[in-house]
This record gives C-alpha cells, sequence and structure tokens, in this order.
C-alpha cells in the first residue's frame, strides 16, 4: 500500500492506495504537507477483505474507492463537515446543491446548466463535501465523485439547495426544514457512533436554518434551467450568460 499526501476541504489527509483507480483520483488533491495529517483513510487489510467479501461482485478497485470515501466522509463530522448524496455546480460565485434520489435526473438537470449558461463548474457530481467555515458553509470538491469522476479541486459559498423530482411542468418552491431533513438523513453518511450522530445533527441543523432550500419539479428543457436559475440566483435568466 502507498500512502498518499493530499489537501482535501482544506484538512491536509492522508490516503492509503493500492490500486490504480484511486491512485488516478486522487492525483488533482496531492500535496506534499509536513507534520501529521488532520484525516488519515487508511483501511486495514482485514477490513478491506471483509467490504470485498460484503460485495463480490464489485472490482477490488471499486471497492477501495468506495471504503475510503466512507472513511473520509465519517471523519469530517469532527471538522465541520458532511457528505451530500447530489449533483452541485458553481455560477457566478455561489454553489447550488441539486439531490434526488439515484436514477431522478439531478446529473441531467447540472448538465443542463452547462449546456445553456456559461462558466458552470461541477464541483462533484455525486458527494460533494459540505463545510462550515466561519459561519458561512461551503460544497467543496473531493475525489469521492461517482463513476464518472467530475469534480473540482475548489470550495465555493452555497446559494441554495434543491431537492429535484421528476414532472410534467417545472415548477419551484421553498422548502421547510420538516420536508427537507428526512431527505437529507437518505442523502448522507449516517454515523454509527451516537458523537457523531451529534455533530452530524447540528451540523444539518445550522445548514437547514442558514442556506436557502427549494423543491423543484422539472422536465429535461432549457425552461427547467431557467425556473431553478431564477428562483436560487434571483436574476434573470438570459440563455449563454
Amino acid at each position: 500500500m502507498e500512502i498518499v499526501k493530499c489537501l482535501i476541504a482544506g484538512l491536509k489527509v492522508t490516503v492509503g492506495v493500492r490500486f490504480d483507480l484511486l491512485r488516478g483520483r486522487i492525483q488533482k488533491y496531492c500535496f506534499d504537507f509536513s507534520g501529521e495529517p488532520d484525516i488519515a483513510v487508511i483501511p486495514g487489510e482485514e477490513k478491506f477483505l471483509e467490504v470485498c467479501g460484503y460485495n463480490p461482485n464489485l472490482a477490488p478497485e471499486t471497492v477501495e474507492y468506495m471504503v475510503t470515501g466512507s472513511i473520509f466522509y465519517y471523519k469530517l463530522l469532527k471538522f465541520g463537515g458532511f457528505m451530500l448524496h447530489s449533483s452541485t455546480i458553481a455560477k457566478d460565485g455561489k454553489a447550488y446543491i441539486f439531490s434526488a434520489d439515484s436514477g431522478t435526473g439531478k446529473s441531467t438537470h447540472t448538465s443542463l446548466w452547462q449546456k445553456y449558461l456559461s462558466d458552470v463548474t461541477m464541483i462533484n457530481d455525486d458527494k460533494p463535501a459540505i463545510k462550515l467555515d466561519n459561519g458561512v458553509f461551503y460544497a467543496v470538491g473531493t475525489p469521492w465523485s461517482g463513476k464518472h469522476d467530475q469534480n473540482a479541486d475548489i470550495a465555493v459559498p452555497i446559494g441554495g439547495f434543491v431537492v429535484l423530482s421528476r414532472g410534467k411542468e417545472n415548477k419551484i418552491r421553498p422548502a421547510k426544514p420538516f420536508e427537507t431533513v428526512p431527505f437529507i438523513m437518505r442523502q448522507t453518511v449516517f454515523p454509527a457512533k451516537p458523537e457523531n450522530t451529534e455533530l452530524l445533527s447540528e451540523l444539518l441543523d445550522k445548514f437547514l436554518t442558514t442556506v436557502p432550500a427549494f423543491h423543484l419539479e422539472c422536465d429535461i428543457s432549457e425552461q427547467a434551467v431557467q425556473t431553478s436559475y431564477e428562483a436560487l440566483t434571483g436574476k434573470k435568466y438570459i440563455k449563454g450568460n
């Protein structure tokens, strides 16, 4: 196993790497720091083999990618961060989080933003880190971004959080915390240890009281982009801007 030093979410991280999949995906985050790491993401051989046994149809390199991501997100809680299963983009200095159950179309919607608007950056297309820093929540790129490996090594203040569902027409409305809490709990890594559960609960409470939340019903048209863009940014939609 090779120990690789990285800077992820502003933290010094060491990652234990066996296979090329993980080795390739962490390259943009490599950083040769000195001193002890904030987070060590080094699965033991026993844990690795155990997870491989639970998932016999997955290649070992895929298991390694999944396990290291889970370890990082569990340990991130102690540094004011959590993972949120979502497709998250940046536009004009703000991050916008689109979250949905798998297969609903969150990545399709963010790809439409990239198609119809300029200078839209994919922060993470699967599991961005959401990190609280000096009272502000940031969406942060990580190497763990799903099968398409779309992520950027950036941290951007969050301008809005959207629960997305399919619809025959495009409409968006503000969402209340009682609507979004159960949903978010399904879309994050839920810790087993009580002390970590408390940390996650505190972070989610702050997140849902400081970040504007919406529910979006949409199709896959340009009008869907207009609907979400205008609600999230407060600006008039102009194609290509």
